[in-house]
């Protein structure tokens, strides 16, 4: 499927073949519970220090990690789904 600046250029749309809405939804929700597991796991046994010190030159941390992730989940999901909760 070709795409000019996130215009998809198929008779079908940006939808994948054979692909309705409810399975592109549980798709969707499935591959965001799998991102948030592996993001838990990854932080399980880890001390406040462990989560907050940089591993990287630029200062990144893994707390600052998860909260990108959860904003932008919240944005894409308060954008099409439902509002975000704040």
């Amino acid at each position: 499927m070709a795409s000019v600046r996130g215009q998809c250029q198929t008779e079908t749309g940006c939808k994948a073949e054979g692909m309705d809405d409810s399975a592109e939804k549980v798709t969707l929700l499935r591959n965001l519970s799998t991102g948030r597991e592996a993001l838990i796991w990854k932080l399980d046994g880890l001390s406040e220090c462990d989560v907050r010190r940089p591993m990287v030159p630029t200062g990144t941390n893994l707390l600052g990690l998860i909260k990108h992730v959860a904003s932008l989940e919240a944005g894409y999901l308060g954008r099409f789904r439902r509002p975000a909760s704040r």
